[in-house]
């Protein structure tokens, strides 16, 4: 009786200002027994959570929605509150500790079991992609592709373009990482060809507030891979403008995190700069590892690139530290590489080369490989610096990087592995081979002409003739 009367005695004191008091009044009320009414306090204090970006509160509160629902009796709308629930826990969840956290897989796997039970066919594809992001996020790509195929077959049954547009998604996102950009770009521009057909239609369902941004920033890194550099400017353009009129912070903190990766690929510190002042704009909490370290690992690399190299390699390591504590292995390859360079800038070989081969192995174990030519191609950069081994050492790593390169298409990478052959051949003398060698690739190129790799490239050719 003690708990009924302070929570009747609170909010008969303080009337219409009950929101901001919802935690305590659900505390009392659910030691009271009475479970409807300590329900409908989490889920106010889940709300009042929500507009303070205050993560894992909202967290806290939907887990205490979860269990008192499980203690009322059993109603339609009780079994889709549940669901829904449980869905914004695996996102959050994701946002909080990564998507290969345990928690992103128990609360999708509810989800995904409830919705077979009550044929909530809607919410039962986004729990599969949840569960797919999850797989991802450990680069369980066997297991990840069932799930794919679970999405389609929902696709195909439902005839829902939003369904489609899912599994093309995750099919296309799998396929970049396993290193086969252009059937990834199909994929994903068959996903952006159905947003754009539904006239821009979002899930109502969806958690997130909308995937539409990630249709464009997805395409992002896949055509600066094939070599189509403005094409992949302008998606990231159409990303960040979808992003930005976002009620969620961490859909533009995800678009940024595709902006800073084509600026540092594109080599334009600048641009770093500038999506990394953004991003400190976002009302992110200081608890959100994911945004701490994508902050630390742009700021450690434009200290390394303008040549303040230890303090540079001090937060690009405390980045990687800050990575490893997010359940994901999604892309540590790329944001590893940036430490990569900055060793290689410093001089300081041997940590590269000693980094740079755990990259690989790591590549290899988890066939997470999209970005191994370039690594190959670091890897005989760092063993050239360092003056200790043969030419012919050297220009097999960057042959090495030239075949991946060509193999899974992209021709960007396939550019600079090429552009750094050539450069050793022009040390050895062999200029003639070196332009022959350097011409073709550069000349395929249609767009970007402006952007550092093809513009050294050129003045690569020019001193060749």
């Amino acid at each position: 009786m003690l708990h009924q009367q302070i929570a009747q005695a609170l909010e008969a004191l303080h009337g219409d200002a009950l929101d901001f008091l919802a935690a305590q009044l659900a505390w009392h009320w659910e030691q009271a027994g009475a479970w409807e009414a300590a329900l409908g306090y989490q889920r106010n204090a889940a709300a009042v959570a929500r507009t303070r970006f205050a993560y894992t509160d909202v967290i806290t509160h939907l887990d205490k929605v979860v269990q008192l629902l499980d203690l009322l009796p059993t109603t339609a709308q009780h079994d889709v509150e549940r669901v829904d629930a449980l869905l914004e826990l695996g996102h959050l969840w994701a946002a909080v500790k990564g998507f290969g956290a345990p928690e992103v897989a128990a609360a999708y796997t509810q989800a995904r079991t409830r919705c077979r039970h009550l044929q909530q066919v809607e919410r039962a594809s986004l729990a599969l992609r949840g569960l797919w992001n999850h797989l991802a996020g450990y680069c369980q790509w066997e297991k990840a592709s069932q799930v794919q195929e679970d999405l389609l077959l929902l696709a195909q049954q439902t005839q829902n373009p939003i369904h489609l547009r899912r599994a093309f998604w995750c099919t296309g996102t799998a396929l970049f990482h396993q290193g086969h950009f252009r059937e990834a770009e199909i994929h994903l521009q068959q996903a952006l060809a159905l947003y754009r057909d539904e006239q821009q239609t979002l899930d109502p369902h969806d958690p997130s507030d909308g995937p539409a941004a990630s249709l464009y920033h997805r395409l992002v890194p896949t055509l600066w891979m094939l070599g189509y550099l403005e094409q992949a400017e302008a998606n990231l353009m159409e990303a960040l403008a979808i992003a930005r009129r976002s009620t969620q912070p961490l859909q533009l903190l995800w678009t940024l995190w595709f902006a800073l990766w084509l600026a540092h690929d594109s080599r334009q510190p600048q641009r770093v700069q500038r999506w990394l002042d953004e991003l400190k704009t976002l009302p992110l909490p200081a608890t959100l590892h994911e945004g701490m370290a994508l902050r630390t690992l742009s700021e450690g690399w434009l200290l390394a690139q303008a040549g303040a190299h230890e303090r540079g390699i001090e937060l690009l390591r405390k980045a990687r530290h800050l990575n490893a504590q997010q359940e994901s292995r999604l892309f540590l390859p790329h944001q590893d590489s940036w430490l990569v360079e900055a060793y290689l800038w410093a001089g300081r070989y041997e940590e590269g080369l000693a980094l740079v081969r755990e990259i690989l192995a790591n590549a290899d174990e988890t066939g997470n490989r999209y970005w191994s030519a370039e690594l190959f191609r670091l890897q005989g950069e760092l063993l050239h610096r360092q003056g200790h081994s043969s030419v012919a050492a050297v220009a097999q790593l960057f042959q090495r990087a030239m075949d991946l390169a060509k193999q899974q298409g992209s021709k960007m990478l396939e550019l600079r592995a090429t552009a750094s052959m050539a450069r050793l051949w022009q040390t050895a003398g062999r200029a003639a081979d070196a332009q022959a060698l350097l011409d073709p690739i550069y000349h395929w190129f249609t767009e970007g002409l402006d952007r550092p790799d093809l513009q050294e490239a050129q003045a690569l050719l020019a001193r060749l003739y």
